[in-house]
């Protein structure tokens, strides 16, 4: 009977350190150019004990098939962002989970209700940077106007779901509980749209890959 039972499965030992790798694709109906994909990739560094992850956003960076228009997220929003930590969990079969929690960017959900405001003098938004401007502040430039200034509130909730496939390597995609941005304001005004916007989970995915400790966002 003993020599018939299957072995126990042993679960990897994922401690250490970790680049997150996250790319997010968005549907996205634009005036005047029409429905289009955006992508954002977004780099962490993150570390695992004892099966609670931790990361630090070290860089955001969105990409469209609209060459002409270019959007910049600037270091001061990214410094802004807070670390999060979090549980995973691994199963037998290999699998990996992760749940990073709602992220609120430049506003205070207590007093919003949860929702993004969509107003500059909601009583909820606060400068995110401390750039003497409403919101977070994020960089358009365009042909004829030069370099813009958008002020926004958003929430984002991404949760990953993928696999274990090696010791060095989990891969996966993206399930996007939330997310909600809303332009509050823009230098010219023009650029404060609020463009229909929805995730596209089927083509977004992360990777993470081992890296040495000690490794910083400047290594990456």
């Amino acid at each position: 009977l003993l020599l018939s039972l299957p072995a126990a499965a042993t679960q990897p030992d994922l401690s250490g350190h970790w680049v997150l790798e996250l790319s997010l694709v968005i549907s996205a109906k634009v005036p005047v150019f029409g429905q289009t994909e955006l992508v954002t990739r977004t780099t962490m560094l993150a570390s695992i004990a004892d099966g609670v992850q931790h990361h630090t956003t070290c860089a955001v960076n969105p990409s469209s098939p609209l060459r002409m228009v270019t959007t910049i997220i600037p270091d001061s929003f990214i410094r802004n962002i807070k670390d999060k930590s979090y549980p995973i969990t691994i199963g037998d079969d290999g699998s990996y989970r992760a749940d990073f929690g709602p992220q609120h960017i430049a506003y205070d959900p207590a007093i919003s209700g949860g929702d993004p405001p969509i107003e500059a003098d909601d009583p909820a938004v606060f400068d995110w940077e401390g750039d003497g401007n409403p919101g977070a502040t994020i960089l358009i430039d365009a042909p004829l106007f030069g370099r813009s200034e958008v002020y926004i509130t958003q929430i984002a909730h991404t949760r990953l779901i993928g696999q274990i496939t090696s010791p060095d390597t989990i891969t996966g995609g993206l399930n996007i509980a939330a997310l909600h941005q809303r332009s509050i304001g823009a230098k010219p005004a023009i650029f404060a749209s609020n463009p229909e916007a929805t995730p596209v989970e089927e083509k977004s995915s992360f990777v993470m890959r081992r890296v040495s400790e000690g490794t910083t966002c400047a290594d990456l």
